[in-house]
């Protein structure tokens, strides 16, 4: 990529920043420092694994329709691999590989995040003037988690069925 594609990149991105769209909002200051932490959170929890995700779910997506076009058509029903797939993918797969992503990735960071700041006082320097940690530590970041996890997984669904397909 040339420079002209990376800063035409970087110009829609600006475009369509959602911090400053939230500062023009005429709400509380302590609701728009929640809703930057949330979105930065989503950022670093669901944008920065995508690759991982889209890696990871043409495997799964691949392995799966292989070996499973050849077991079940040594069954004599070759038709229900559709159905097979979209089970074991939804039901089990879905779910738990996102989650392992996240909170091998993520969820460390954050706990580190966290501890440093315990570690360094800046939860009782919060507390000192008389703002809820909670709701700007905690609760985004766990809220942001569940919608990530949410996000990452209807994207491993989709994508690993389309790999799925496009492998058979």
């Amino acid at each position: 990529m040339n420079a002209s594609k990376i800063y035409s990149i970087y110009q829609l991105g600006n475009s369509f920043n959602l911090f400053k769209l939230i500062d023009r909002l005429k709400i509380n200051s302590s609701f728009k420092e929640e809703a930057k932490i949330f979105f930065l959170q989503v950022y670093y929890t669901a944008v920065q694994s995508l690759t991982s995700t889209f890696i990871l779910s043409s495997i799964v997506g691949i392995m799966l329709m292989v070996h499973g076009i050849d077991e079940i058509a040594k069954l004599g029903n070759a038709d229900t691999l559709a159905n097979f797939s979209v089970m074991v993918l939804f039901r089990e797969m879905g779910p738990l590989v996102p989650f392992i992503i996240m909170a091998a990735r993520s969820g460390s960071a954050m706990a580190t995040e966290l501890s440093l700041m315990k570690h360094n006082q800046e939860i009782i320097a919060l507390e000192s003037f008389n703002i809820n940690p909670y709701k700007i530590v905690f609760r985004p970041r766990i809220f942001a988690f569940l919608i990530s996890l949410y996000g990452l997984a209807v994207i491993f669904f989709v994508w690993s069925n389309i790999a799925g397909v496009l492998a058979v």
